[in-house]
Protein backbone atom coordinates (compact mmCIF):
# COMPACT_ATOMS: atom_id res chain seq x y z
CA UNK A 1 0.00 0.00 0.00
CA UNK A 2 2.85 2.36 0.81
CA UNK A 3 4.06 2.15 -2.81
CA UNK A 4 0.77 3.49 -4.17
CA UNK A 5 0.36 6.18 -1.53
CA UNK A 6 0.71 9.11 -3.99
CA UNK A 7 -2.16 7.72 -6.10
CA UNK A 8 -4.63 7.07 -3.27
CA UNK A 9 -6.19 10.53 -3.46
CA UNK A 10 -6.94 9.93 -7.15
CA UNK A 11 -8.27 6.46 -6.41
CA UNK A 12 -10.57 7.78 -3.69
CA UNK A 13 -11.89 10.53 -5.95
CA UNK A 14 -12.87 7.97 -8.60
CA UNK A 15 -15.44 6.38 -6.29
CA UNK A 16 -17.49 9.61 -6.11
CA UNK A 17 -16.93 10.87 -9.66
CA UNK A 18 -19.84 11.19 -12.09
CA UNK A 19 -19.83 8.48 -14.73
CA UNK A 20 -21.90 7.70 -17.77
CA UNK A 21 -24.05 4.65 -17.03
CA UNK A 22 -21.96 2.60 -19.48
CA UNK A 23 -18.84 3.38 -17.41
CA UNK A 24 -20.24 2.33 -14.05
CA UNK A 25 -17.74 -0.54 -13.94
CA UNK A 26 -14.99 1.99 -13.16
CA UNK A 27 -16.71 3.07 -9.97
CA UNK A 28 -17.50 -0.52 -9.00
CA UNK A 29 -13.89 -1.60 -9.50
CA UNK A 30 -12.64 1.44 -7.59
CA UNK A 31 -14.92 0.65 -4.67
CA UNK A 32 -13.75 -2.98 -4.69
CA UNK A 33 -10.12 -1.80 -4.50
CA UNK A 34 -10.87 0.60 -1.63
CA UNK A 35 -12.80 -2.09 0.21
CA UNK A 36 -9.89 -4.50 -0.28
CA UNK A 37 -7.36 -1.95 0.96
CA UNK A 38 -9.41 -1.32 4.07
CA UNK A 39 -10.16 -4.97 4.87
CA UNK A 40 -7.36 -6.36 7.05
CA UNK A 41 -8.63 -9.92 6.92
CA UNK A 42 -8.89 -10.26 3.13
CA UNK A 43 -5.85 -12.47 2.71
CA UNK A 44 -5.94 -14.31 6.03
CA UNK A 45 -9.49 -15.61 5.55
CA UNK A 46 -9.28 -16.44 1.84
CA UNK A 47 -6.18 -18.60 1.72
CA UNK A 48 -5.58 -22.02 3.22
CA UNK A 49 -1.77 -21.92 2.95
CA UNK A 50 -0.63 -20.03 6.05
CA UNK A 51 2.90 -19.56 4.66
CA UNK A 52 1.60 -17.50 1.74
CA UNK A 53 -0.84 -15.42 3.80
CA UNK A 54 -0.13 -11.77 4.39
CA UNK A 55 -0.19 -10.97 8.06
CA UNK A 56 -2.71 -8.47 9.40
CA UNK A 57 0.06 -5.90 9.76
CA UNK A 58 0.81 -6.01 6.04
CA UNK A 59 -2.75 -5.52 4.88
CA UNK A 60 -5.04 -2.58 5.57
CA UNK A 61 -4.40 1.00 6.58
CA UNK A 62 -1.21 1.60 8.54
CA UNK A 63 -0.84 4.40 11.06
CA UNK A 64 1.39 6.37 8.70
CA UNK A 65 -1.10 5.92 5.88
CA UNK A 66 -4.00 7.11 8.06
CA UNK A 67 -2.03 10.25 8.95
CA UNK A 68 -1.09 10.76 5.30
CA UNK A 69 -4.78 10.60 4.32
CA UNK A 70 -5.63 12.98 7.15
CA UNK A 71 -2.97 15.49 6.09
CA UNK A 72 -4.17 15.34 2.47
CA UNK A 73 -7.77 15.93 3.55
CA UNK A 74 -8.96 12.78 1.79
CA UNK A 75 -12.12 12.37 3.84
CA UNK A 76 -12.99 16.04 3.45
CA UNK A 77 -12.63 15.74 -0.33
CA UNK A 78 -14.74 12.58 -0.43
CA UNK A 79 -17.50 14.15 1.68
CA UNK A 80 -17.46 17.30 -0.47
CA UNK A 81 -17.66 15.33 -3.72
CA UNK A 82 -20.42 13.15 -2.32
CA UNK A 83 -22.28 16.27 -1.16
CA UNK A 84 -22.25 17.48 -4.76
CA UNK A 85 -23.73 14.18 -6.00
CA UNK A 86 -26.41 14.14 -3.30
CA UNK A 87 -27.35 17.77 -4.02
CA UNK A 88 -27.71 16.92 -7.71
CA UNK A 89 -29.85 13.92 -6.80
CA UNK A 90 -32.13 16.00 -4.54
CA UNK A 91 -32.45 18.70 -7.22
CA UNK A 92 -33.60 16.08 -9.71
CA UNK A 93 -36.09 14.67 -7.21
CA UNK A 94 -37.52 18.14 -6.55
CA UNK A 95 -37.75 18.84 -10.28
CA UNK A 96 -39.57 15.55 -10.84
CA UNK A 97 -42.03 16.42 -8.07
CA UNK A 98 -42.63 19.81 -9.72
CA UNK A 99 -43.24 18.08 -13.08
CA UNK A 100 -45.75 15.72 -11.46
CA UNK A 101 -47.58 18.70 -9.94
CA UNK A 102 -47.61 20.52 -13.29
CA UNK A 103 -48.84 17.42 -15.11
CA UNK A 104 -51.67 17.03 -12.59
CA UNK A 105 -52.69 20.66 -13.16
CA UNK A 106 -52.51 20.21 -16.94
CA UNK A 107 -54.74 17.13 -16.76
CA UNK A 108 -57.43 19.12 -14.96
CA UNK A 109 -57.59 21.82 -17.67
CA UNK A 110 -59.60 21.42 -20.86
CA UNK A 111 -57.60 22.61 -23.84
CA UNK A 112 -59.09 20.98 -26.96
CA UNK A 113 -57.89 23.73 -29.33
CA UNK A 114 -54.18 22.85 -29.01
CA UNK A 115 -54.21 19.04 -29.14
CA UNK A 116 -51.36 18.86 -31.68
CA UNK A 117 -49.13 21.21 -29.69
CA UNK A 118 -50.01 19.44 -26.47
CA UNK A 119 -49.02 16.06 -27.94
CA UNK A 120 -45.61 17.42 -28.97
CA UNK A 121 -45.10 19.04 -25.59
CA UNK A 122 -46.19 15.85 -23.81
CA UNK A 123 -43.68 13.78 -25.84
CA UNK A 124 -40.91 16.25 -25.06
CA UNK A 125 -41.88 16.38 -21.39
CA UNK A 126 -42.02 12.58 -21.13
CA UNK A 127 -38.56 12.33 -22.71
CA UNK A 128 -37.22 14.88 -20.20
CA UNK A 129 -38.78 12.97 -17.31
CA UNK A 130 -37.37 9.69 -18.62
CA UNK A 131 -33.88 11.20 -18.87
CA UNK A 132 -34.19 12.63 -15.38
CA UNK A 133 -35.32 9.28 -14.01
CA UNK A 134 -32.29 7.60 -15.59
CA UNK A 135 -30.07 10.32 -14.14
CA UNK A 136 -31.69 9.87 -10.75
CA UNK A 137 -31.10 6.11 -10.73
CA UNK A 138 -27.54 6.74 -11.87
CA UNK A 139 -26.93 9.33 -9.13
CA UNK A 140 -28.34 7.07 -6.45
CA UNK A 141 -25.85 4.35 -7.23
CA UNK A 142 -22.99 6.83 -7.20
CA UNK A 143 -23.78 8.16 -3.76
CA UNK A 144 -24.31 4.67 -2.41
CA UNK A 145 -20.83 3.54 -3.48
CA UNK A 146 -19.40 6.81 -2.20
CA UNK A 147 -21.00 6.34 1.20
CA UNK A 148 -19.76 2.76 1.41
CA UNK A 149 -16.23 3.84 0.53
CA UNK A 150 -16.20 6.59 3.16
CA UNK A 151 -17.50 4.19 5.80
CA UNK A 152 -14.87 1.58 4.85
CA UNK A 153 -12.02 4.10 5.05
CA UNK A 154 -13.15 5.66 8.32
CA UNK A 155 -13.80 2.30 9.99
CA UNK A 156 -10.45 0.90 8.83
CA UNK A 157 -8.64 4.00 10.10
CA UNK A 158 -10.18 3.68 13.56
CA UNK A 159 -7.84 0.77 14.25
CA UNK A 160 -4.93 3.20 14.02
CA UNK A 161 -6.18 6.68 14.91
CA UNK A 162 -9.31 8.78 15.24
CA UNK A 163 -7.93 11.40 12.83
CA UNK A 164 -10.14 10.43 9.89
CA UNK A 165 -13.22 10.23 12.11
CA UNK A 166 -12.48 13.78 13.22
CA UNK A 167 -11.99 14.79 9.59
CA UNK A 168 -15.33 13.20 8.72
CA UNK A 169 -16.99 15.15 11.51
CA UNK A 170 -15.35 18.46 10.51
CA UNK A 171 -16.42 17.95 6.89
CA UNK A 172 -20.04 17.58 8.09
CA UNK A 173 -20.11 13.92 7.08
CA UNK A 174 -22.72 13.11 9.69
CA UNK A 175 -24.95 15.86 8.31
CA UNK A 176 -24.50 14.51 4.79
CA UNK A 177 -25.42 10.98 5.83
CA UNK A 178 -28.45 12.29 7.75
CA UNK A 179 -29.54 14.23 4.65
CA UNK A 180 -29.26 11.11 2.52
CA UNK A 181 -31.17 8.98 5.02
CA UNK A 182 -33.96 11.55 5.37
CA UNK A 183 -34.48 12.03 1.63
Amino acid sequence: IEKVRPQLQNLFSLVVAAYHPNSQHIQNATYDIIHGLCDRDTYDSNSSNSNSNLSSNQNGLSTSLVWFLHEKGSISHLVSDLQHIVSKNLTILNHLDDNDDNNDNDDNEDNDDNNDNTDNEDNSASQDVEEEMLTLAFCEQIWLKGMLAIVDIVVASCRQSSALVEGFEKANGYGLFTLVLNS
